[in-house]
Parts: C-alpha cells; sequence; structure tokens
C-alpha cells in the first residue's frame, strides 16, 4: 500500500472542504470552472493565472485576493492530481 499516495489525496480532499467552507461552493464552483478551462491552454502558467484572475476580477477585486489565490491553487492541485 501507498501510504504516501494516500496521505496526498487525503491532505486535497481536506483542503477541497475547507476552501468551499472558506470561500463557498458556488464560488469555489466558479473558480474551478474558469481554471480548467485555462489549464489546456499552450500558455505559460503565470499567463494562466493572469487569464484566471482577469475572469475572477469582480470576486478577487474586493480584497479577498489571498482568499481567491488559495482556492485558485487548490484547483490547480485537483486537475494536477486527478489527471495524473
Amino acid at each position: 500500500m501507498n501510504y504516501k499516495k494516500i496521505f496526498k489525496k487525503i491532505g486535497l480532499f481536506l483542503l477541497d472542504v475547507a476552501v468551499k467552507f472558506i470561500v463557498g461552493r458556488d464560488v469555489f464552483g466558479r473558480i474551478q470552472n474558469v481554471v480548467e478551462k485555462v489549464a489546456d491552454m499552450d500558455v505559460s502558467g503565470s499567463k494562466k493565472r493572469e487569464i484566471v484572475l482577469e475572469e475572477l476580477k469582480d470576486i478577487a477585486d474586493d480584497g479577498k485576493k489571498y482568499l481567491i489565490n488559495l482556492a485558485i491553487e487548490t484547483a490547480v492541485a485537483k486537475i494536477k492530481e486527478y489527471t495524473n
């Protein structure tokens, strides 16, 4: 049994639950959709982040940008976990 992989999945699950609680399930769903949309674009990671933040500017401009960044990173981690 690969305990490292199990702990990684548990950690990602707990992070997912926490982020949905903190930013809200609907907001996280929107963030996840935008991140999934740009994930396969043939541009740099920083350009992808710029595109995501532009799409989410209505929720990212109100002083909660650090929470939005946390949600974006969680969405990226989920995509990487489930595509590997």
